[in-house]
């Protein structure tokens, strides 16, 4: 699993440049609502932009020492201080063993302050809008909002063009 976040956290740099709208972070963060402190995550996602291949990107996340998961993205909306994005989990171990093959939908909302300062995110639990696709045109509706508040690093949204 650490190594897992190490290469993820190496690999934002050079996953983070093109001329496409993308957002990403290494973050501390409480879901639920506050019933949930200490999840550790890293992402870097890429919505499509003309000449590129498609939508691309990565998730990961720990969970105080009880397991871990990571996802590869697969649909991604970014529009302006929000993105959305979705896939299908490749990795998991402990509690989280069983989610491979699972699609996944998050949502992040960068403050725009320095650090954590306001930033907020969400993720949808495990299959939660059936396949696929149908979690993919939740993404590009850009609606579904979570409960998740970041407590320490930054996230970044970044939309085309800035």
């Amino acid at each position: 699993m650490t190594v897992a976040l190490l290469t993820a956290l190496m690999a934002l740099p050079a996953v983070a440049k093109g001329p496409h709208a993308k957002a990403n972070g290494t973050i501390e963060w409480t879901a639920r609502g506050g019933a949930l402190p200490g999840l550790v995550t890293s992402f870097s996602v890429h919505d499509e932009a003309p000449g590129m291949n498609s939508d691309r990107g990565f998730w990961t996340l720990s969970n105080n020492n009880v397991g871990s998961y990571t996802v590869d993205i697969v649909c991604v909306n970014v529009d302006g201080d929000q993105a959305w994005f979705a896939g299908v989990v490749t990795e998991g171990d402990g509690i989280y063993a069983d989610r491979p093959g699972a699609v996944q939908l998050f949502w992040v909302k960068d403050a725009a302050t320095p650090g954590s300062g306001g930033d907020l995110l969400g993720g949808a639990g495990p299959d939660r809008f059936g396949s696929v696709e149908d979690t993919c045109a939740k993404v590009e509706a850009g609606s579904w909002t979570g409960t998740g508040a970041v407590d320490s690093g930054n996230l970044k949204t970044h939309p085309l063009g800035s």
